[in-house]
Formats: C-alpha cells, sequence, structure tokens
C-alpha cells in the first residue's frame, strides 16, 4: 500500500470546549490501527482502499480523547479526518467494525460536501453518502455495514435533542426515498425485491428515452457530471433554466440559473416572477453572486446556484403555469419578458431527469 499522506508528527497536549485530548503521530496511530485489524478488518480494508484511491482525503490525523469527541471528525478546509483511537485501544460495543464502517464514510461525506449552508445540512449530506457507499458494499454481498448505519440513523432521528445538527439532519434524511428503499432492501436480505426491481428497471428505461435530449459535461475538476436540455443555449442570452449536477460520490444537486443578456447595463439586482395571481421574488445575497460582463456591445448577468426548498417550489410553479413572466429588476431600470414554452419545457424534463438520477424533492 502506498501512504501517500502528508504526515503529521506532532505530540502535544490541548484542553479545547472543556475537554482534553493528546495529539498523536500519523505513525503511532497508523500502527494502532494496523494492530487491530484483527478485531477491524473490514475497516482496515476500506481505509486502506481510502487512501490509495480517494483524492478527496489527504490527510489522517489521530487524537486520544477518551471519547469526548466521538469517534471521528472531518475538517474539509485540510481533507482530513482524524479518529480518536479510545474506540480501537478500547472496548466500545456499540462501535464494533461495522459501526466504525459507517463512521468511515460519514466522515468521508463532510469532505465531499460542497454544497450545505447550515449544521444539519451537512450531517445529512454526510448519512446520504455513507448510504451510497454502504449501498455499493451490500451489493457485493457485506450487507452488515448497511443494516448497521440504518440502524442507528434510523434510532439517532427519533432523538428530541434539537441541539443535535445530525439528528436534525436525520429527520429529513428517513423520511426520503433513498432511506425508506435502503430499509426494505436490507429487510429483503439485502436483494432487490421485485417491486424494487420495476421500479428500477422502469427508471432505467424512461432514462434512456430521456438522455438523448441532454448535453452531458464532464467536470473533472469537481468530479461531476452536468447535465443541460437541449433548449438551453451554450451563449449567456435571456434564459430561465435548472441544470442537473450529479458528483462521482453519488450526491445529485439542481441547480438553477437566470440569465439576462441586453443592449443597456441596468445592473440586475434581483428577479421578480409572476406565474398567475402568485408572486415569486428571488434576491441574491450582495457579495457578487450575480456575474456579469460584456460580449461586444451586449451586457449580460446571471445568476447561477443550488435550488433551495424557496426555489424548487417556484420551478415547480413554473412548469404547472400556463403563463409566466420574468422581470429583471436592475439598479439601472427594469426588463420584462414572458418564460418560452421551450425554455419550460426544458425545466419540465430536467426535473424529470433530476429524480430519475435519484434527486428527491428540495424541502
Amino acid at each position: 500500500m502506498s501512504w501517500r499522506l502528508t504526515l503529521l508528527t506532532f505530540l502535544s497536549f490541548n484542553v479545547c470546549s472543556g475537554f482534553a485530548q493528546t495529539n498523536i503521530s500519523r505513525e503511532e496511530g497508523m500502527a494502532v490501527i494496523k494492530m487491530k485489524e484483527n478485531r477491524f478488518p473490514k475497516f482496515n480494508r476500506e481505509l486502506n482502499h481510502l487512501l490509495d484511491n480517494d483524492n478527496k482525503l489527504k490527510f489522517l490525523k489521530f487524537i486520544r480523547a477518551n471519547g469526548s469527541r466521538g469517534p471521528a471528525f472531518a475538517q474539509s478546509n485540510d481533507g482530513s479526518i482524524t479518529f480518536d483511537l479510545y474506540y480501537f485501544e478500547t472496548q466500545v460495543p456499540e462501535f464494533d467494525d461495522n459501526r466504525l464502517v459507517v463512521v468511515l464514510f460519514h466522515e468521508l461525506g463532510h469532505l465531499y460536501d460542497n454544497v450545505s449552508s447550515t449544521a444539519s445540512e451537512r450531517e445529512e449530506q454526510a448519512f446520504r453518502f455513507s448510504i451510497l457507499k454502504l449501498r455499493k458494499l451490500a451489493d457485493t454481498g457485506d450487507c452488515e455495514p448497511l443494516a448497521t448505519g440504518l440502524k442507528n440513523m434510523r434510532l439517532r432521528s427519533n432523538s428530541n435533542n434539537l441541539s443535535d445538527p445530525h439528528s436534525i439532519g436525520l429527520k429529513n434524511l428517513v423520511l426520503s426515498s433513498l432511506f425508506l428503499e435502503s430499509e426494505k432492501y436490507v429487510s429483503n436480505g439485502c436483494k432487490e425485491s421485485e417491486d424494487q426491481l420495476q421500479k428500477k428497471y422502469s427508471r432505467e428505461s424512461r432514462l434512456r428515452d430521456l438522455l438523448p435530449s441532454f448535453r452531458v459535461v464532464r467536470d473533472a475538476l469537481n468530479y461531476r457530471e452536468l447535465y443541460y436540455h437541449s433548449n438551453i443555449p451554450k451563449s449567456n442570452k435571456d434564459n430561465l433554466y435548472v441544470y442537473v449536477s450529479k458528483r462521482d460520490d453519488g450526491q445529485v444537486i439542481l441547480r438553477l440559473r437566470i440569465q439576462y443578456e441586453g443592449n443597456n447595463p441596468i445592473g440586475v439586482k434581483s428577479y421578480l416572477l409572476q406565474t398567475g395571481e402568485r408572486e415569486i421574488i428571488i434576491t441574491p445575497p450582495q457579495n457578487g453572486s450575480i456575474s456579469r460582463g460584456q460580449d461586444g456591445n451586449r451586457f449580460y448577468s446571471f445568476y447561477d446556484y443550488n435550488v433551495n426548498r424557496y426555489t424548487f417550489k417556484a420551478v415547480n410553479d413554473i412548469v404547472a403555469a400556463n403563463e409566466v413572466k420574468l422581470t429583471y429588476v436592475g439598479s439601472n431600470g427594469t426588463e420584462s419578458r414572458l418564460i418560452k414554452s421551450k425554455e419550460i419545457e426544458a425545466i419540465q424534463k430536467t426535473l424529470e431527469l433530476y429524480e430519475l438520477l435519484g434527486g428527491e424533492a428540495v424541502n
């Protein structure tokens, strides 16, 4: 195995947030993990595989904190996962080999997450990531880590501790089709039921029919595929559309982009959508989130962001409406236009693709 990770070779004693911890060198930490390989064979196998093959995991760190911080935590700013050796050197019955595999994938999920804005969203995405990883293990014949993970996630979701972002995130996750379908999968001995197989085949068939209508762009830098409906222009001309980002870790994200192009720089600040009797105002944060530029004598701007709960409902309202008016509200004037039928068709088909690829309603 190739130890390509940068070494952390320090030993110190810290008191932080009311608990004491000793920082352990990487060499000593890895020696402990290796020494416990017979007790944690699955964890060692998956950890070694990630060290050799996963570009998101850049550092391993080790501490002894007597379990005060949990078995592990991730830091996305440096791509590290820190393990408390207490869980390897001490008998902690609830953290067996299967549970530590779940912990490993959960922390790896934090390194991949670049879409969440709150602590509970970050935990939800990390749990979602771990389920996808555990499903792959189950597909190869090892069902126990997935069963262990789902059981503990379900239990923790019942907590009334509203200060715990893990519990809050899990309250959303346990309602998702990913979680519910995975529970059915486990209850069937980690085999697809007839109902699940039928849904899978139907989804794959519809995907084959739908994909020719999309441009698929590989974003190698961010490890993802981007799906654009063929009605979406490649230029900055006036358009409102959604597109799908599917990351290599399995996470499916819906994004919305609103473009304006005109002869005058109206200084777009917000967008007003009118669908029947409903008005929807989209106001980007005042931190340069609207991109602006000039192409010859034409001025353009666009706002491109992850769809949130509010926008998801707005997008569905656009599809359901007979007529939609979009007003670009600027500091130097306003301009309005009707959303074209081909824009609505693109949104409708993209929402369907998003669901077929595994995306869920944003709530």
